[in-house]
């Protein structure tokens, strides 16, 4: 529906056949202002755009959405029942589908970005859990070290005697005691370092885990960004069939290579050569 006029306000006042200053009459506006409405240097309001509809009998210019996204979404064309249509060459149930289809996009992406975010957000607490895990480890292990090193000394250092005033049995109760206290707080302190090494082994499997989904969310945005762009999309699936034969290519040349076929492995591999080559001539 005259494609020549770049323009939706235009375009849709052509529709009905008015010219550009009888048009600007009926809707009370001035015949500049209508200028400018369809060249694009300004953007008309929300009540002069549903008067133009009315006027037109072109509901397609009343939608419900920002005025910010308006113009950019009647600009675009839109995949309805695998047919690629402009708004303007809808029917109206074709329409509301592709604004639904729109809001639902919106919705997934958002909410992708925002699963991301969360998951990015759980991951940087898991990563400093994981960091003052390991600190409290390695501090661990030092008053473990100092504990049997007193623990060692204890049992070996040398009973101090008086020649004539010890009680023999309270020197040994006395060490005994020191020694079992002592073994207690190394006990403890090992049973301490093993709780905290197996929680760092729990964070540890958990970062994993959530690394592997944020980047399943990465992958899912990006899919979705792609699906925006219709050219990429189709790019996307004929590069991905492409590599598919070309790694089935390359297996058969291995097959008849290892088979001991030499002249026919030598003709598949200029072959490849030469697809290579075509290859890279496309992209430049």
């Amino acid at each position: 529906m005259y494609p020549e006029y770049p323009n939706l306000y235009q375009r849709a006042r052509k529709a009905t056949y008015f010219s550009q200053e009888e048009a600007a009459e009926l809707l009370g506006l001035s015949a500049e202002s209508m200028k400018q409405y369809e060249s694009g240097r300004r953007t008309p309001s929300d009540d002069t755009v549903h008067r133009m509809a009315e006027l037109y009998n072109i509901p397609w210019l009343v939608l419900s959405l920002p005025a910010d996204e308006r113009e950019s979404f009647l600009a675009e064309n839109h995949v309805v029942s695998g047919e690629e249509k402009s708004v303007v060459d809808m029917t109206s149930r074709e329409l509301q589908k592709a604004i639904a289809d729109r809001e639902a996009a919106l919705a997934e992406r958002r909410a992708a970005e925002d699963a991301r975010a969360k998951m990015a957000e759980d991951m940087a607490a898991l990563k400093k859990l994981h960091a003052d895990s390991v600190a409290s480890g390695e501090k661990q292990q030092e008053e473990i070290d100092a504990l049997r090193k007193k623990l060692k000394e204890l049992k070996d250092k040398p009973v101090e005697v008086a020649v004539m005033s010890v009680d023999q049995e309270k020197i040994d109760a006395a060490r005994a005691e020191a020694t079992a206290a002592m073994q207690r707080k190394l006990d403890q302190a090992v049973d301490d370092k093993k709780r905290l090494k197996d929680a760092r082994k729990k964070l540890e499997s958990e970062l994993t885990e959530l690394r592997t989904k944020l980047e399943n969310a990465e992958k899912n945005e990006k899919r979705a960004q792609m699906s925006k762009d219709k050219d990429l999309v189709v790019f996307d699936v004929a590069f991905g069939q492409a590599q598919e034969d070309i790694n089935k290519l390359h297996g058969l040349y291995i097959r008849v290579r290892n088979r001991g076929d030499d002249e026919l492995a030598e003709k598949l591999r200029k072959a490849l050569l030469a697809l290579a080559e075509s290859v890279r001539g496309c992209a430049e």
